[in-house]
């Protein structure tokens, strides 16, 4: 929801969050890397897998986002505790709407 103030548009936080053109893309858990699936200048599409995380009980869980673009910079490696707020990677959205019925 976007209003207008003195002539100004304010964007509601989720709307600033989905019109951001650099993503960081982080895991959903605490654990180690167990496989990074992209590389820096790499292309990837909507909810493709990036990365995968095992959290401390032994479940892999895989890391992906709901944006299309390009990875700019990859920030862990294979075998890296991170944290679920941990920065693994930034994308450079393309800003195309895509969709399924």
């Amino acid at each position: 929801m976007s209003l207008s103030w003195m002539g100004l548009k304010i964007q509601s936080r989720s709307e600033r969050k989905l019109f951001q053109k650099i993503h960081e893309v982080k895991p959903y858990c605490t654990g180690k890397v167990m496989n990074v699936y992209v590389t820096p200048s790499t292309y990837v599409y909507e909810w493709e897998p990036l990365f995968s995380v095992m959290n401390g009980d032994g479940k892999i869980t895989e890391v992906y986002l709901g944006v299309s673009g390009i990875i700019k910079d990859i920030k862990v490696t294979v075998g890296e505790h991170v944290f679920h707020n941990t920065i693994l990677a930034n994308i450079e959205d393309d800003m195309k709407l895509s969709g399924s019925d």
